[in-house]
């Protein structure tokens, strides 16, 4: 679904979301937190929170969360498939993209990369890589080579630390006009 609970077609991102012929059937509330349920549950509808499309023979693909997701020229770029081309990379021990703000709206595709222990490579070559594989709408812009990446006790990347650094630190690469 579009932010407006329409459908979209295939192989567009949108929202997936759950629906049933009985609404109760699929979601009775968050226990206690009838405010988030109200968030969760519209038009009869259980909103997941994660972003996917349809490919052409029905089958549905998931992209990332809806959080993750980087809004771009237009274009919805899942942070995840981004790390993913970034972190095929040999030099490359892990990656997290994120959205900082953009002088032209949306927002521009920034990434903290952490480097394998004695390797090195450059933040040009990163975004070189990320040329050959991604869209243009999708190869990141600020590239940060980091230590380590701030996480929480369980492991998971603390991407709202990273956003905070904005692009201080980054390297610049304004995209290429063609």
């Amino acid at each position: 679904m579009d932010e407006y609970d329409q459908p979209v077609p295939p192989g567009v991102t949108g929202e997936i979301v759950v629906s049933a012929d009985e609404p109760w059937s699929t979601f009775s509330g968050y226990w206690n937190q009838p405010e988030m349920s109200l968030e969760v549950m519209r038009n009869f509808r259980f909103h997941t929170g994660d972003a996917g499309y349809f490919d052409e023979d029905g089958y549905l693909w998931f992209s990332d969360r809806i959080k993750d997701m980087i809004r771009r020229r237009g274009e919805n770029v899942a942070a995840q498939t981004v790390e993913d081309v970034v972190n095929a990379i040999d030099e490359v021990a892990e990656s997290a993209a994120y959205p900082v703000p953009s002088e032209f709206g949306d927002d521009e595709i920034a990434i903290s990369v952490v480097l394998r222990a004695g390797r090195e490579i450059s933040a040009a070559a990163i975004v070189a890589h990320c040329r050959e594989q991604l869209p243009r709408f999708a190869v990141p812009r600020y590239v940060r080579i980091a230590e380590s990446l701030p996480k929480t006790e369980t492991g998971k990347i603390q991407k709202y630390k990273l956003k905070k650094l904005g692009t201080n630190g980054a390297d610049d690469f304004p995209e290429e006009r063609r």
